[in-house]
């Protein structure tokens, strides 16, 4: 049976959300799925996946077979009739994208060069089958028949990633499972998102030149102290968070750790863009618990700090950190 202090933290974890999605930084909660990587034949047919809201594989001459139904005389008959030197690989690729790839699972495409990249959602499990007209084909447009319908959720250059994802794309394959680099991916397209009862903050640092030796430990010490200092008034589990700073000139920096420790992170961010909260117009469900927020702000702004209030807003302006609501 919960307590009466769990009870009380519910509910003010509830009420954090609800400020959270009405300041436009909902967290976005994120279930078990598979991510994949896969090519666009040299980049050709980018625009035209990306346009059209789909994606597509070639070896359309190529059955697609579970390995148990791969018998040799197919085998045989891809490598020596149809020329597939390694018809194994081909058969695997082909059966990846008709039955391991599932509805929800992330799809990431890249330009010629990976100049540009897209991350989009498989919005069905299964494929269909499109017949490519003959004029079509005069006009160079993709010849593959087997497709699968994708919600583009966002485009951008290659300096929007990690660069960790970069030894990925060496990958020649057509199609490659990227579960490996499930954060990476995850970070370039939530920039605020629970998953495994974790959640995940991430800064866009976006100054010119190099910041200053101490900006960045400043600015985390300052965000953690006031997050520590509104968690103890609150009673909330105050564990600290964990870091991950990717920042030369443009980067991210990132704060993970439990839930309640991350909303007051990103609501203290909120704050630091200006954030104002009409909330006498917005009905809670838990109005006393609001209260409480406010007044555990109240009693923060007040209280003698390690990192003044002034200095972490010196420090916010001068990294020029995105504000993580926007879309881009």
């Amino acid at each position: 049976m919960a307590t009466s202090n769990e009870f009380a933290n519910n509910e003010i974890l509830s009420a954090l959300k609800d400020i959270l999605i009405l300041s436009s930084l909902a967290p976005v909660t994120i279930k078990e799925r598979n991510y994949w990587f896969l090519r666009t034949q040299g980049g050709e047919y980018f625009d035209e996946f990306y346009m059209n809201d789909y994606v597509a594989i070639g070896w359309d001459d190529v059955p697609c077979l579970a390995e148990s139904d791969r018998t040799e005389k197919i085998k045989d008959d891809l490598k020596d009739t149809k020329g597939y030197g390694q018809p194994t690989r081909v058969l695997n690729q082909v059966y990846r994208f008709c039955n391991e790839m599932k509805k929800d699972d992330i799809v990431i495409i890249p330009s010629s060069g990976s100049a540009k990249l897209a991350f989009g959602r498989l919005e069905d499990d299964n494929i269909y089958e499109y017949t490519v007209s003959e004029e079509e084909l005069e006009e160079n447009k993709c010849p593959y028949k087997r497709r699968r319908k994708i919600n583009w959720l966002k485009s951008g250059r290659r300096n929007m990633i990690d660069p960790k994802l970069f030894s990925f794309f060496r990958n020649h394959q057509a199609l490659a499972n990227a579960n490996d680099y499930s954060e990476f991916i995850e970070r370039a397209i939530n920039p605020f998102y629970i998953k495994d009862n974790i959640a995940h903050l991430n800064l866009g640092v976006h100054i010119i030149k190099s910041p200053k030796a101490t900006d960045i430990p400043y600015y985390i010490l300052g965000l953690t102290e006031c997050t520590k200092n509104i968690s103890d008034t609150l009673n909330l589990p105050f564990e600290e968070p964990e870091s991950r700073i990717n920042v030369q000139s443009d980067g991210i920096i990132e704060f993970l750790g439990n839930i309640p420790t991350i909303f007051l992170i990103a609501l203290t961010v909120v704050a630091l863009f200006g954030g104002e909260f009409q909330l006498a117009t917005f009905k809670f469900k838990t109005s006393g618990a609001l209260q409480t927020i406010i007044d555990a702000w109240t009693k923060y702004q007040t209280t003698k700090k390690l990192i003044p209030e002034d200095k972490i807003k010196e420090i916010h302006q001068r990294l020029e950190i995105q504000d993580p609501r926007t879309k881009d």
